[in-house]
């Protein structure tokens, strides 16, 4: 029998920028670009 997981990928876990790949932190490690509205990563600036 295959045990039960939980999550699928580790992308649910640990959320990765989609520009750089870095793995964020929505706390620390995004910046609220007040302009466009919208979360951007403070390593690349790519949008979250």
């Amino acid at each position: 029998m295959e045990p039960i997981r939980y999550f699928d990928s580790i992308d649910m876990i640990e959320p990765k920028c989609t520009g750089c790949k870095s793995i964020i932190h929505y706390e620390r490690d995004t910046v609220f670009d007040k302009k466009k509205n919208i979360l951007t990563c403070v390593f690349c600036g790519h949008s979250v």
